[in-house]
């Protein structure tokens, strides 16, 4: 139960994370925006982290829950936010038409998703790393002893 929580709320930072990005990158003219063009940096680093945690947390599963947080950030900060961002502020339901969402994200992506695989791919404890090419066999969730 905990370490459910505990991804949810991984899911809900990197998704709080794009958004601040769509902040940090969008015109000056917007309510709340810097127009910084380098606003991918720390994006990036955000998913990088949270990488470093999923590896270090969830190592033989890694792969399955760093997919799951990453895709359900994406949902929620690319079509989830906008559209209540739409519904909210204009009363009506649809989608922002605003180009700039998009490349705003694209780059961030560019930025942030060779990072965050790369964290769960090498960030990984060294001893399951190598317990598993060695071929150990793991019975009722403990290691077997390498001797």
């Amino acid at each position: 139960m905990r370490s459910r929580l505990f991804a949810s709320g991984l899911c809900i930072a990197l998704a709080v994370g794009l958004h601040v990005d769509w902040h940090l990158a969008r015109p000056r003219h917007h309510r709340l925006s810097l127009a910084w063009t380098y606003h991918w940096v720390i994006t990036a680093v955000l998913f990088g982290i949270v990488a470093w945690l999923i590896a270090r947390l969830w190592t033989r599963d890694r792969w399955r829950i760093g997919f799951a947080i990453f895709l359900g950030a994406v949902f929620l900060a690319q079509i989830v936010e906008p559209m209540m961002e739409i519904l909210v502020y204009e009363q009506r339901v649809g989608y922002p038409a605003d180009p700039g969402r998009w490349e705003a994200f694209l780059l961030t992506m560019a930025a942030a998703i060779p990072l965050y695989f790369l964290a769960l791919l090498l960030c990984a404890p060294r001893d399951s790393l190598s317990r598993r090419r060695s071929g150990a066999v793991v019975a009722h969730g403990e290691p077997e002893q390498l001797g």
